[in-house]
Formats: structure tokens, sequence, C-alpha cells
């Protein structure tokens, strides 16, 4: 498993997804899982598809606050996410 899907499966696990805030366009913020802070995460300026953390886990290739915005954001596109054996499947909310 690649560090991407662990950071997505522990925000599933978590519900962090449900949890992230939107402030502007391209600003969230999410709660830690460890303690009493919330992290913001927003787009880089050099490459807008990449998210950026405040967290102590940003020097990471994934961290759990990154990826639950990923999957805010899949499920504000109509997508509906979802744990599966081997990795996190996204279908239309409709198809199922």
């Amino acid at each position: 498993m690649t560090p991407q899907q662990k950071a997505i499966t522990r925000a599933l696990a978590a519900g962090l997804h449900r949890r992230v805030v939107r402030v502007r366009y391209g600003v969230y913020l999410v709660p830690s899982t460890t303690r009493d802070v919330v992290h913001a995460v927003s787009h880089s300026p050099a490459a807008p598809a990449h998210l950026v953390c405040s967290c102590e886990a940003k020097q990471h290739p994934a961290c759990v606050h990154r990826a639950s915005v990923y999957l805010a954001k899949l499920e504000a596109s109509g997508l509906r996410v979802k744990p599966s054996t081997f990795a996190v499947t996204a279908t239309k909310k409709d198809a199922a």
C-alpha cells in the first residue's frame, strides 16, 4: 500500500473528509487526529493540483489532512467514496 493509500484509508476511518471546512477557494481547514488543533490545507501556488498542509507530516508524500481534502472534493463532485479491500473506490452516488 502506498503512503497516499494509507493516508486515504486513515482519513476514511476517522471520517475526516466529512469534517473538512472550506475557508475560500483553495483553502481548507481539517482537524487533527491526535490533538485539539486544526490544520490548514491549500493548493500549492507552484502546482495548483498539489495540496500543501500545515501539519508536522507536510514533508511526507501524504498526510491524512491532504487525503481528507482530496476525499471531500471527490464527494463534492458527486462521487461516493468508500474503502475496498485493496484501494479506495469512487462511484457515482446514484449508481450504488
